[in-house]
């Protein structure tokens, strides 16, 4: 039992990490959907923890499973840096073009009109 929980940890982190993450400018979202090879990404979005500061997702297409969400840490391990938030989606077999919605935000703000970010993905053909 215990190999095959391993194995199966194995498994997600290397869909998770499959490819190099897409690293995604909140001020320059593609209009255009990004074409993928896979069914698996992962998004690399700058991220600042230390300022209360978190990516959040607002909405999703169907077709898309989040499978996590972490925060690395820059190397120089400096107080406040800044770092970046991954996010792991896995699509469904037979997807076609998708969507996920994210938006930066405190968890303890109230933002009667907060900023959302629409990100579109279709398979390459």
């Amino acid at each position: 039992m215990y190999k095959i929980l391993n194995l199966l940890i194995i498994a997600l982190f290397s869909v998770a990490y499959a490819n190099s993450p897409i690293v995604i400018n909140p001020d320059q979202i593609p209009s255009s959907p990004i074409e993928l090879d896979s069914n698996a990404v992962t998004l690399s979005l700058p991220s600042n923890p230390s300022t209360g500061y978190e990516w959040v997702i607002v909405d999703y297409s169907d077709s898309i499973q989040v499978n996590s969400i972490e925060y690395v840490a820059p190397n120089d391990q400096l107080i406040g840096q800044p770092g970046s938030d991954l996010i792991s989606i896995q699509f469904n077999e037979n997807w076609e073009k998708s969507y996920i919605d994210l938006k930066y935000s405190r968890s303890w703000e109230i933002d009667e009109n907060p900023t959302v970010i629409r990100i579109y993905f279709q398979p390459k053909n």
